[in-house]
């Protein structure tokens, strides 16, 4: 109730879904056109903005100036931090509780009763869903502002399940598998193009990800097993498997921010990061980005000291990066040199199937049998694409400030 009191719903935005129901209605899309369809919605849109359709903003994409690949860190995300963090104190299991900003010094308290205290200046850096969960007390309330934008600024949530092969079965050029379903695992990635790894990453978004949160991780991995075999019937069985839970990590509690229909970019972001009492206490981290939300180097942007505030004495970090798996003798040498990065090219395996059959194809692999039963990928993809016009064209009309 709190949260949807200190939201403020922006009245011209009708939703994503909103449009998505009308472009179905006008193309009379059923059967195994919309289920491509929503394919589409599902691969290009909540598997990139973490959100559900029914939760999107019209204007999601307004991030959507951004360019460049998408670099991986070869050895794991820990790689870079440890770079950063180097020779920087850190305190370890030290779960804040209480941020106390009432006087010209801020203190910290944490689960322990531990106490820090800043004399200039704090930076909490702590996730969205985090700030949206009220496990952190601050003395005096946050301003209205702030608060108006935690609640009307979406938290999203995309899982991944590592699955790591004594070699690869899929072969080492093609970067991405994909298949048409609406229920989970459209996209699965392969490190093989990239860091030369038998490793296969599955993603699930929005609710298919809250959905599998609750199984185990014997069933989580099996099933993005069972996927690939309809591709490979001999696949042999993974080594090892890894899944990831951020909806329920009490450090996370989802994984970045998307656009709602609650409350529009600009006041939203802006809203998260808005320095308080003169600076004292400011905020970092991916949602307040204005130009780079929901990545990693939004959040590394978002940590330049802004204009006017004082420098900083004590910043607060949630560390919960978590490595995938690799092979030890593959990894990188640990050294004072940054972090090696390699940007990907996105090469795809398309794969199709249908509600009555189990057959699958790839471009490579069809047999005759299964032509008359599998949905062609490339054409039916056109209905994103035609959606992806007419939302631009509805959105148009619409200045947005």
């Amino acid at each position: 109730m709190e949260d949807r009191q200190d939201a403020d719903y922006d009245e011209d935005d009708p939703g994503l879904q909103d449009v998505i129901d009308d472009f179905v209605r006008k193309e009379k899309l059923t059967g195994e056109s919309l289920k491509a369809f929503q394919y589409g919605l599902a691969a290009n849109i909540m598997d990139e903005y973490a959100g559900s359709t029914e939760l999107l903003s019209l204007w999601f994409n307004e991030d959507a100036g951004e360019k460049g690949g998408d670099p991986v860190v070869l050895g794991g995300f820990d790689e870079m931090v440890n770079y950063l963090l180097k020779g920087i104190p850190v305190q370890r299991s030290a779960r804040v509780t209480k941020v106390d900003y009432s006087r010209p010094s801020v203190k910290v308290t944490t689960s322990s009763s531990k106490t820090y205290t800043a004399k200039r200046a704090v930076i909490v850096t702590v996730p969205l869903g985090v700030l949206k969960a009220n496990t952190i007390k601050f003395t005096p309330t946050l301003p209205s502002r702030n608060r108006k934008a935690i609640a009307g600024l979406g938290m999203g949530l995309l899982n991944k399940c590592v699955l790591v092969f004594d070699k690869s079965f899929w072969g080492t050029t093609e970067e991405w598998i994909e298949r048409i379903s609406t229920t989970g695992f459209q996209s699965t990635l392969s490190m093989m193009p990239v860091a030369d790894q038998p490793i296969l990453y599955g993603f699930n978004s929005a609710e298919n990800a809250r959905r599998v949160e609750a199984w185990s991780d014997a069933k989580t991995c099996d099933t993005l097993m069972s996927h690939m075999r309809t591709i490979w019937p001999n696949a042999p069985k993974y080594t090892s498997c890894v899944v990831t839970r951020w909806g329920k990590d009490p450090y996370s509690r989802g994984s970045y921010s998307y656009t709602s229909k609650r409350m529009e970019y600009d006041p939203a972001h802006s809203g998260v990061g808005a320095p308080v009492s003169g600076g004292r206490l400011s905020f970092a981290g991916e949602a307040t980005s204005m130009t780079h939300p929901g990545t990693v180097n939004g959040a590394f942007i978002s940590t330049d000291v802004r204009p006017h505030a004082p420098t900083p004495s004590l910043a607060l970090r949630a560390s919960f990066v978590r490595q995938a798996p690799t092979r030890p003798a593959s990894r990188p040498p640990k050294s004072s040199s940054p972090p090696n990065l390699t940007t990907t090219t996105k090469t795809t395996t398309k794969t199709t199937t249908t509600t009555k059959t189990t057959t699958t194809t790839t471009r490579r692999q069809t047999s005759k049998s299964s032509r008359d039963t599998t949905i062609n990928t490339c054409i039916k993809m056109r209905f994103f694409y035609a959606f992806r016009d007419y939302t631009r064209r509805q959105s148009h009309p619409v200045t947005r400030q």
